[in-house]
């Protein structure tokens, strides 16, 4: 299993990556806008997940 860390990382490479294609594969219509709008959203939330699990830093509160 890989650290939560690098799990949170590459998920929001991924938003950013959906974020900057999607737009160009709907006008393409090669996706709707509402497919692309479920995915990122998807992707969103996946992102959320995973920064809620994951645990503070020092620097951002965590009790030691």
């Amino acid at each position: 299993m890989k650290p939560l860390a690098d799990q949170v990382a590459c998920a929001k490479r991924e938003l950013s990556m959906r974020r900057r294609v999607y737009p160009l594969w709907v006008s393409a219509q090669r996706m709707t806008q509402a497919a692309a709008d479920h995915e990122i959203a998807c992707m969103e939330a996946i992102v959320a997940t995973l920064e809620a699990m994951a645990p503070l830093k020092p620097e951002q509160g965590a009790l030691l």
